[in-house]
């Protein structure tokens, strides 16, 4: 076994030695010990890591061949098979595609894509198995020392299975690359599988490979870790690259959450943020830090809202203000309520609610907004007087407010379908008067030349 490794670490200097004379040299000799990564040579690997214990494992199964907890108990050690063989079959597939596309690159061979084979990304297969690990490990009916035999035959099993795939993960992320987080990833799928997300500690870390210890290693985790919605594994991997830069080790969660979510949205993976704001908030709440929890929550609905879940983004603000009725965001959350209420059409729990807000002296900030959607939805519900009675008490209250021009936008809208021409002229002299900074500014100027035209031509509306 130490010879195979051995070999290992020579086709490592060999790549290096190999790589300026071309990818495509060095990528051949990736192909051995990635086709070599088999299922067969995981089970030779397996036999001969376990092979001292084997006969006392035998022995306790023959012995209870009836104990269903023993039965879950083999199943178990049977799905870390399953899960090393498809890492190595990930493992086999990436590294062909990536000759394929040096042989592609260097070769015009219309072959060359042939041999990639289809495989599970490291993402899904902790997404297929994560809950046969979720539950406990099973606790055979059996003696105390023949538990000990299990227990030791399993740590065996699984941290052989862990070096095995992540040995080969290493020599993948070693000779390309494009393919090092790809290797990270396969290689610390069984450890979060075998460490849930709030068990992984430091300890859990260093006892990683040396390799995947690296500042650029670390990284790599902490980013799947986030995706695969891992947060308080990131953290403690945040936490671990601070102290090996020595930097402050002092660290929250809910200030990490508050941290990564903006990154996780501005890459795309928005689920990956709700989930670590979720994991902050958890533990604001837990150190009963309201400040905290408000801000993570508001970031959470953002998001909820801008992913096309306004009913989620509603809800969560809905258990806001019924948690913080007395925080410094009442006002804001309130008006966030009212706004993703409204993006899910429930304008008549709007006009049911937004007195209420509007009333609440921590809201008096946010009242021209609270009064502008009750108002939309007034008009949404066909209810024409009570929204203008809504309006007139928006424009004496904010004559100012930006959102009144939309106002009177819309009412100089509702004079042109009544072909009351003057009304509407008058109405949009009163936006470019008294809300020269309007964003409608150019549909009002558009519209007065339009008007004033149909007025030349003699067709003007009513006098």
């Amino acid at each position: 076994m130490m010879l195979h490794h051995d070999l290992c670490w020579l086709l490592g200097l060999l790549i290096r030695a190999a790589w300026p004379l071309g990818s495509a040299v060095a990528m051949l000799l990736l192909v051995g010990p990635v086709r070599s990564a088999s299922t067969d040579d995981f089970a030779s690997h397996r036999r001969a890591a376990l092979a001292q214990l084997e006969p006392k494992y035998a022995q306790i199964v023959a012995a209870y061949p009836n104990d269903s907890e023993l039965r879950d108990f083999q199943q178990r050690l049977e799905v870390i098979d399953k899960v090393a063989s498809l890492l190595l079959a990930r493992l086999r597939s990436a590294g062909f595609a990536a000759f394929d596309q040096v042989l592609s690159a260097g070769i015009k061979s219309p072959k060359a894509a042939s041999t990639v084979k289809v495989s599970m990304s490291a993402a899904e297969i902790l997404q297929e198995y994560a809950d046969e690990f979720s539950a406990a490990l099973p606790r055979p009916k059996v003696s105390d020392e023949q538990l000990k035999v299990l227990l030791a035959y399993y740590n065996s099993a699984i941290q052989t299975a862990e070096s095995y795939i992540a040995s080969r993960g290493k020599t993948m992320a070693m000779v390309e690359e494009k393919l090092f987080a790809d290797g990270v990833e396969l290689a610390v799928v069984l450890p979060f599988l075998h460490v849930p997300d709030d068990q992984w500690t430091a300890r859990n870390t260093d006892s990683l490979p040396e390799w995947m210890r690296t500042a650029k290693g670390l990284a790599a985790i902490e980013r799947f870790a986030l995706s695969v919605r891992r947060p308080l594994t990131g953290h403690q991997l945040a936490l671990f690259q601070r102290r090996a830069e020595r930097s402050a080790p002092k660290l929250t969660v809910a200030e990490y959450a508050r941290a990564m979510a903006p990154k996780l949205v501005n890459g795309g993976d928005y689920y990956a943020a709700l989930s670590c704001l979720k994991a902050g908030i958890d533990s604001a709440e837990a150190a009963a830090n309201a400040h905290e929890a408000v801000a993570l929550s508001i970031q959470r609905v953002e998001i909820l809202g801008t992913t096309g879940h306004p009913k989620l983004a509603a809800e969560e603000t809905d258990r806001l203000l019924q948690k913080y009725p007395e925080s410094a965001s009442y006002g804001r959350s309130a008006v966030l309520r009212l706004k993703y209420m409204y993006e899910g059409d429930e304008h008549a729990r709007i006009i049911e609610e937004a007195p209420r807000y509007a009333a609440n002296e921590r809201a008096a900030a946010y009242r021209p907004q609270i009064l502008y959607i009750e108002w939309q939805s007034l008009r949404r519900l066909d209810r024409p007087d009570d929204a203008d009675k809504i309006q007139k008490a928006f424009l004496t209250q904010f004559p100012d407010h930006p959102l009144g021009a939309d106002m009177y936008f819309a009412s100089a809208m509702s004079a042109l379908a009544g072909f009351n021409y003057q009304e509407a002229m008058r109405l949009l002299d009163v936006i470019l008067y008294r809300y020269p900074d309007s964003k409608l500014i150019p549909k009002v100027k558009q519209m007065q030349e339009q008007l004033q035209a149909v007025s030349k031509t003699g067709s003007g509306g009513n006098p």
